[in-house]
């Protein structure tokens, strides 16, 4: 499909977006006025519990008080929030998807399952896979599914148990119209291992391997379907994300006034740019958070797509009159879709 303009995403989003929009944004300022009480009350409730820690007078009295009035406030406010995000998912999100024709929200948890990822040997120190949103569709003749998950392990840290985000994001399961041959898994340093089997493929585009791993069971098919317009793709696309997350930051957070709007990758790049120890820890992290992840086995395959926040999420501090935000999840599933467009010719994979 081609994409649509900013113009015309405008003219969709009061025309289809706007009416609903203001009825869920009506009951979302209720319900944030409805907590701002308890939230004074959670926040009091933990000082009362941090001083029963620390202060030996107070005790066990006040960290059972604290706890008691905690608890249910929290999990009074969690309701009422959780109310109007999963109403959003409901109303709103399946237009956004209309967009895309074939697109629908789904039930399926299990779309990509926990061994079939620890199989690809991405990610290898994760031990918990956790799925939120599951949306499944038809494009290009191809199907598909996007599951935004996240994969996590503990780590031990003195006498605390912490855990560690090992990927958070999008993760993108592609059926393809053959199968192939081998098994191919590209994955970022540092977050890939070597499979059992599985042979070191060194492809020549330099700058597409500095930070990543390519490992594979067949090294003809590998070459064969990692073509640099393939790589470029993969590149493009976490770019996409890394750049429409970033803005959407600085539209949200800073550009409450049209006075104050800048676009955030200028930032980004200028910190990442300058010759410091600020700039090449930005540029390491950048430059991880938007490496895509993929692996081709058996007839599908798979895209580990980082994303720095919940896909359809809201917070009950942000309106849901924004436009931008939506614009922004329209700009990634697009991007999405162009990698399975490209994967649908034949000529470029040979599937």
């Amino acid at each position: 499909m081609s994409e649509i303009t900013r113009e015309e995403f405008s003219k969709i989003y009061r025309e289809q977006f706007v009416l609903k929009l203001k009825e869920l944004e009506i009951e979302r300022v209720a319900i944030k006025k409805k907590t701002q009480p308890f939230n004074t009350v959670i926040l009091i409730a933990i000082v009362v519990t941090v001083l029963g820690f620390i202060v030996p007078l107070l005790g066990m009295a006040f960290i059972i008080l604290g706890f008691c009035v905690l608890i249910p406030c929290v999990i009074y406010v969690s309701m009422l929030q959780q109310k109007i995000r999963l109403k959003l998912k409901k109303e709103v999100v399946p237009k956004v998807l209309s967009l895309f024709g074939n697109l629908y929200l789904s039930e399926n948890k299990n779309v990509v399952s926990y061994n079939d990822i620890k199989s690809m040997g991405l990610f290898p120190r994760f031990t918990s896979k956790s799925d939120d949103d599951i949306i499944i569709g038809i494009h290009q003749g191809l199907n598909f599914a996007i599951d935004e998950c996240k994969l996590t392990h503990t780590e031990r840290h003195g006498k605390s148990t912490v855990t560690v985000t090992d990927f958070g994001g999008l993760l993108v399961k592609i059926q393809m119209k053959k199968k192939f041959s081998g098994k191919t898994v590209v994955g970022m340093k540092g977050y890939i291992s070597k499979p059992n089997g599985f042979d070191k493929v060194l492809l020549e585009d330099v700058n597409f391997m500095k930070d990543r791993e390519v490992y594979s069971t067949d090294q003809i098919e590998s070459r064969y379907i990692l073509t640099t317009s393939f790589m470029e793709r993969l590149q493009y696309l976490g770019e996409t994300f890394s750049k429409e997350r970033a803005n959407s930051i600085s539209a949200e957070s800073i550009g409450k006034s049209s006075e104050y709007s800048f676009d955030m990758t200028n930032v980004v790049s200028s910190i990442k740019n300058s010759n410091s120890f600020l700039g090449n820890l930005a540029s390491s992290f950048i430059e991880r958070e938007s490496g895509v992840s993929a692996a081709f086995i058996e007839g599908y395959v798979y895209l580990f797509i980082p994303s720095g926040e919940d896909f359809f999420e809201i917070q009950i501090e942000d309106t849901l009159l924004n436009e931008t935000k939506y614009y922004h999840i329209y700009r990634e599933i697009q991007s999405i879709l162009s990698v399975v467009e490209y994967l649908n010719l034949d000529s470029k994979t040979g599937l």
